[in-house]
């Protein structure tokens, strides 16, 4: 009997440490599956972006060949709205939303309690960023070009006429981003020997007539409710249309409901389009297409840009901030001095010498420093309980370039292992003068 209560003592202490030892080492396996997650996260994000960004390009010859008259595109900071709504010019880049910033006449909010506070554009301290990315880059001159955008226009446009006129109109309209819901174009550009530009939509798509030696395309522009260049619609001098380029915004940002409130962990979001400040918000407004942002990657709980200039200094790195919008302004040179170059405090030429632009235009930018915090689910007890303080990356987004620490989490919040990463990136398109 005595040995058969020793044998049973024995037992059930063996089963306690097997056990013990166990959930021990579920737990440390469970932190290192919570630790490696966010590294690769991380790593995904960055990958992602380097693609879109390194591929950036201005698309604008005279400009990369004449760096004294070219407004470049690659990098998109501003806008105008040509609609009879919205007549102020429209940012699509922004430097740590704090939820007071206004863009087209609109005003960003704060919503949500904390610590799952964002904004309707996105997440409180993080960045925005708008690119001019080549898929399939083409350029058609224009043979015929009426000086403005809701006149007949014709193209050399010529993929097709080796089979028929049909099938040259639907490869137009194809390499044009043609929509067959609106009747419309996607978003292009023009511009003309002396590097002015301006955004481009065609409205009807008429005809193709490829005995014509020139005039084989027939279109008209979107009459209304168009984009055009942060300066407003240049004169344009016989100019060339581009297409094959998509207008990308990359953004942080929870999702949330039709009032803000965030419903989950925060995602790396996409849009194939300009920022639009009525349209990317937890209520569109009426007319606003279907898809805006999209998540592409959770668990991205910020995004930094820093912008490289020519001169090799970054600035919206920390403590090197820019003044106004915080994001390079967008206007480049006037053609000379005495030229009438008013295109407001936030994108305008050099006040000091109109004929050059500010050292902080995005003419001047030449690469981006782009870093990403990424986190982890939230930690399950077994893993939070061999994190060790109440202190850290755990408990708080930590700083990252100009950007703030985030709230302090509590002992009772959920707590996440965050990977920070930062990559330098080339904008080589531009370097090569494409």
């Amino acid at each position: 009997m005595i040995e058969a209560m020793v044998s049973l003592i024995l037992l059930v202490m063996v089963l306690s440490l097997s056990m013990s030892l166990l959930f021990s080492m579920r737990s440390f396996a469970e932190k290192t599956q919570y630790n490696v997650q966010p590294r690769q996260t991380a790593r995904r994000a960055v990958d992602y972006l380097t693609y879109h960004i390194s591929g950036a390009a201005d698309l604008n010859y005279a400009f990369n060949q004449n760096h004294y008259y070219g407004q470049p595109n690659a990098i998109v900071t501003f806008y105008t709205p040509s609609d009879a709504a919205r007549t102020v010019i429209n940012q699509a880049a922004f430097n740590n939303f704090a939820g007071t910033e206004t863009s087209g006449g609109q005003t960003n909010a704060v919503t949500g309690t904390v610590p799952d506070q964002t904004t309707n554009w996105g997440d409180l301290d993080t960045d925005l960023v708008t690119l001019a990315v080549i898929d399939n880059a083409q350029t058609t001159k224009a043979a015929v070009w009426p000086g403005d955008r809701t006149s007949a226009v014709f193209f050399n446009y010529r993929a097709g006429c080796s089979v028929s006129d049909a099938v040259n109109l639907q490869l137009f309209q194809q390499a044009t981003g043609y929509n067959a819901a609106t009747g419309r174009s996607g978003l292009l550009m023009l511009f003309d020997e002396a590097g002015a530009w301006d955004y481009y939509r065609i409205g009807t798509y008429t005809s193709s007539n490829c005995a014509n030696p020139e005039n084989v395309i027939s279109v008209t522009g979107q009459a209304a409710g168009y984009e055009t260049a942060p300066s407003g619609t240049p004169f344009l001098t016989k100019p060339t249309l581009a297409t094959g380029v998509s207008f990308v915004s990359f953004r942080v940002r929870k999702p949330t409901d039709a009032l803000g409130v965030p419903t989950g962990p925060p995602n790396l979001e996409q849009k194939i389009g300009l920022f639009d400040p009525l349209c990317d918000r937890p209520s569109p407004a009426v007319g606003c297409p279907a898809v805006g942002f999209t998540p592409i990657m959770e668990g991205i709980e910020n995004l930094q840009i820093a912008y490289l200039f020519g001169d090799g200094s970054f600035r919206n790195g920390s403590g090197t901030t820019l003044g106004g919008r915080g994001v390079p302004s967008q206007a480049g040179p006037c053609a000379s001095a005495s030229a009438t170059c008013t295109f407001g405090l936030i994108n305008g030429p050099n006040p000091a010498n109109p004929t050059t632009t500010l050292s902080t235009d995005v003419t001047n930018v030449v690469g981006l420093r782009v870093s990403v915090i990424a986190r982890s689910p939230a930690l399950p007890i077994g893993a939070k309980s061999l994190s060790a303080g109440t202190s850290g990356f755990r408990m708080q987004r930590p700083a990252l370039e100009d950007s703030s620490a985030g709230p302090l989490a509590t002992a009772n919040d959920d707590w996440f292992e965050r990977y920070r990463l930062t990559t330098n990136i080339l904008l080589r398109n531009r370097n090569l003068r494409y």
